[in-house]
């Protein structure tokens, strides 16, 4: 039976460590690229190095023109640069913008905003759901497959599947892959590096997931409690060392939203026992109250029949 392509719903903080997004190491040197394409600083740039290239024509007349100007070519090189700064500085400074900068700024303001995001959600579906989605604005990257540990076992079921549909829903509990997700820091690029070993029918599993990224989902107490595979990032080559550190925090986000859910379903199951105990010791206050009202008042009707004065009782008492 094949998995749905795409679902919108799957399933029903601590202090976290964010990695300093690469988006602000740009924007630093944005501001320095901006600052030298400054008008200030080109007429630096130009007049400086040209300056010293005349002074050292003054100072030996003597030599040949042609071995100054060959032996000053980078100063001269420089001064040529600032002046085609000086006429395109402005459309210089918006390319720059438009080719280095403003396509890796706006994918990780996405995956840093989602990290502000996932504590926000009332259900969990909700947050693999918007997870998924901004992973794959950020990376167009298609298909993620979301797996989550099903309680019974210790087998990953998978819950979500987006981009590509698959026979594959589980990871086998006696999977090599489990150990190794486990053992080994922060997220796993495949194919793996040297040293790191699969057995060939893992290694079609990952291939038939189209697998490119492994995000491995670890509780407090280290088990390994799901797991997320990306495949491969179409806005570049591969998953940059600064992608990896974001998915890193993204997946540890996740994982401590599942914990929270998990203990306040165990507090909400606790807290139904005094409750169901407290209903029943009402109902059982009730029906003895019930039994007493009833043999109080058996008494006093006899004893108005018996007794002619009593039908003087008023009967507002």
């Amino acid at each position: 039976m094949k998995a749905p392509m795409s679902t919108e719903k799957t399933i029903t903080s601590p202090t976290l460590v964010v990695p300093r997004p690469r988006s602000e190491w740009l924007g630093i040197t944005r501001q320095v690229v901006q600052f030298i394409l400054t008008p200030r600083v080109l007429w630096i740039f130009l007049v400086i190095p040209l300056g010293m290239v005349l002074y050292k024509i003054a100072i030996h007349f003597e030599t040949p023109l042609a071995v100054i100007l060959r032996d000053h070519l980078p100063l001269l090189a420089l001064s040529v640069l600032a002046t085609l700064g000086l006429v395109f500085g402005a459309r210089l400074r918006t390319r720059v913008d438009q080719l280095f900068f403003s396509q890796q700024r706006q994918q990780e303001e996405l995956l840093v905003s989602l990290l502000d995001q996932i504590a926000n959600f009332n259900e969990v579906s909700e947050v693999i759901y918007h997870t998924c989605r901004v992973l794959n604005e950020a990376y167009q990257a298609t298909p993620i497959h979301f797996f989550f540990r099903v309680r019974e076992t210790r087998a990953l079921k998978l819950a979500y599947s987006y981009g590509a549909a698959t026979e594959i829903l589980w990871l086998p509990e006696d999977s090599q892959l489990r150990p190794l997700l486990k053992r080994e820091e922060g997220v796993l690029e495949y194919p793996l590096h040297p040293g790191l070993e699969l057995p060939p029918s893992e290694q079609a599993w990952l291939e038939q997931l189209q697998a490119r990224m492994l995000v491995p989902l670890r509780g407090k107490d280290h088990r390994l409690r799901g797991l997320i595979t990306l495949g491969q990032n179409q806005r570049g080559a591969g998953y940059s060392p600064n992608d990896q550190l974001l998915l890193a925090a993204i997946g540890e986000q996740i994982i401590q939203r599942l914990e929270q859910e998990e203990k306040r379903h165990q507090i909400n199951e606790q807290a139904k026992v005094p409750l169901a105990t407290l209903a029943r010791l009402e109902a059982d206050l009730k029906k003895q109250l019930a039994t007493t009202q009833t043999d109080v008042a058996q008494p006093l009707h006899h004893s108005e029949e018996g007794n002619p004065k009593a039908n003087k009782i008023p009967l507002w008492i």
